[in-house]
């Protein structure tokens, strides 16, 4: 039994064990109900029946999972950042990258990767923008996606480097947080509305020059 099954079991009380996958199932309906919810009403002027009216479930459900709203919320960003990273890892991982070059085009990939989810989702972007500073352990958990982000990139440099694919000389730590950087500041335009559609692709192609050049520069 899972941590989470064993979590709902205790709610449950005694009787029948719950079916994992029913439970998962159902779990996650109430999460993808309350993503709608606070993204068109807000975290605040959400109610737990707004939300377990749209899952089609009854508000006793809503405790079977979940111990208060806060608690949702915290799933919530959950899914959220899983996505993102979840993005980042598809675009990112496979094969060590075998230049400069092909290392450039896969962050401008993953740069493009994450707008088109956040075009598949608007409802996230309004979720991250608002609820973002609800409390600090939020803002927390957005920072701790950063430095999740640098340590995958840190890992795939150190490869690169490794294999002879990138200049020896960087140091594979400070150059992902300055990738991050750049990257997550085009992310955060277009979340804030400042990246228009006709803006992205010259926007990517900047970033491939400029990850290009870091790479691949002279060494002094």
């Amino acid at each position: 039994m899972t941590p989470d099954s064993t979590e709902t079991a205790r709610r449950r009380g005694p009787g029948r064990p719950p079916n994992p996958q029913h439970t998962a199932r159902r779990r996650q309906a109430l999460v993808d109900a309350a993503i709608e919810c606070f993204a068109t009403t807000g975290y605040h002027d959400t109610a737990v029946t707004d939300i377990t009216e749209r899952a089609g479930v009854g508000r006793g459900s809503f405790y079977l999972y979940f111990d208060s709203k806060r608690e949702m919320l915290d799933a919530v960003f959950d899914s959220v950042l899983e996505r993102i990273v979840g993005t980042v890892t598809t675009e990112s991982l496979g094969e060590p990258p075998r230049s400069s070059a092909e290392l450039a085009a896969r962050v401008r990939r993953t740069g493009e990767a994450l707008l088109a989810l956040l075009d598949e989702n608007p409802g996230l972007v309004r979720i991250v923008t608002r609820e973002s500073m609800v409390d600090n352990e939020i803002s927390t958990r957005l920072m701790g996606l950063s430095r999740t982000l640098e340590a995958a990139a840190a890992a795939m440099l150190a490869e690169a480097i490794a294999t002879g694919a990138i200049r020896p000389d960087l140091d594979p730590e400070f150059t992902a947080h300055a990738l991050v950087g750049v990257s997550v500041a085009g992310l955060l335009r277009a979340i804030r509305g400042d990246l228009e559609p006709a803006d992205r692709t010259p926007y990517m192609e900047a970033l491939e020059r400029f990850t290009t050049q870091i790479l691949a520069g002279p060494i002094v």
